[in-house]
């Protein structure tokens, strides 16, 4: 994921189905969601531009997908055990 390159803490992600319900328990989290354009090309900049304009690094990006890419949201962090365990969190709330 492109958080690394702006936020190098950030090593791990998971991606889970964006759905109206996911984001809203990762809302209810208190997490910092990052949305952005589900096309392929120059995605890798423009998910590092936008990150580089927080303060801290989102927990999560999403996109609401586009004409043959599925919804997704990506949880992010320092590490596997971390995302896993905040994946469980959101799961939690649905």
């Amino acid at each position: 994921m492109n958080v690394g390159r702006v936020h190098g803490r950030h090593l791990a992600a998971l991606n889970v189905r964006a759905e109206a319900s996911t984001l809203e328990a990762a809302r209810s989290l208190g997490w910092g969601l990052l949305r952005f354009d589900a096309g392929y090309e120059g995605r890798g900049d423009r998910i590092a531009g936008a990150v580089r304009g927080q303060k801290r690094p989102p927990r999560a990006l999403y996109h609401e997908g586009a004409f043959g890419i599925e919804p997704i949201m990506y949880v992010v962090g320092p590490s596997a055990t971390d995302v896993v365990a905040q994946t469980e969190a959101l799961g939690s709330r649905l």
